[in-house]
């Protein structure tokens, strides 16, 4: 009888430290898998900020190039505006004198 209470805490003690080993390596294994993922995921990110910051910067340079299209737009519309006030201050003049 005392020799199978022996083994039964040999193999009791073998498990339990067979269940430390596996868990150990487990817990290795999952760090060694975060840093792979994190490392992934930081080229990913690097490689995604740059071409994107590249496409804003054109579009900001874009956006002032049509601001300016806009600015200049307006003041020949100012332009214009104040000619045509002009020539129909003109043609009420010439119809007043002719009347």
């Amino acid at each position: 009888m005392t020799l199978f209470i022996t083994l039964v805490v040999i193999v009791a003690v073998v498990v339990a430290v067979a269940a430390l080993v596996v868990r150990s390596r487990n817990r290795e294994a999952n760090a060694t898998r975060a840093d792979e993922l994190r490392a992934r995921a930081a080229g990913t990110a690097q490689a995604t900020i740059a071409p994107a910051q590249e496409r804003a910067a054109v579009a900001e340079e874009r956006a002032e190039e049509a601001r300016e299209v806009a600015d200049r737009a307006e003041a020949e519309a100012e332009q214009a505006r104040l000619e045509a006030s002009r020539v129909e201050a003109e043609h009420q003049a010439q119809v007043r004198a002719a009347g």
